[in-house]
């Protein structure tokens, strides 16, 4: 992909280029929970994102094994099956609690 291979330029303030480093972490990053601290971990070798829809948490791969990207078209249809699935009823906790 082309910001692994750092072909893309960087963000400017002004006339200075602004770090481009945290790009690398931004969707190969997540936060394990421990007692006392949390861990970041970061996983150079996902292909996949994690989507929240209706309190559900899904997989939703957008990188091939061969390293080349999910078409749009391809996304797009993946991300309305996730938002057309069946929900259980009932109360569910929000992935997002602290």
């Amino acid at each position: 992909l082309a910001l692994d291979a750092e072909h893309i330029l960087p963000d400017m303030a002004g006339k200075k280029p602004l770090c481009m480093f945290q790009f690398t972490r931004l969707f190969q990053t997540v936060r394990v929970p421990h007692l006392g601290c949390d861990e970041l971990v970061t996983h150079s070798d996902n292909r996949h994102v994690i989507v929240s829809c209706g309190g559900q948490l899904y997989s939703l791969d957008v990188i091939r094994e061969d390293g080349s990207v999910v078409e749009v078209k391809t996304l797009y249809a993946q991300l309305k099956r996730i938002k057309d699935a069946p929900r259980s009823a009932g109360s569910r906790l929000p992935c997002m609690t602290v």
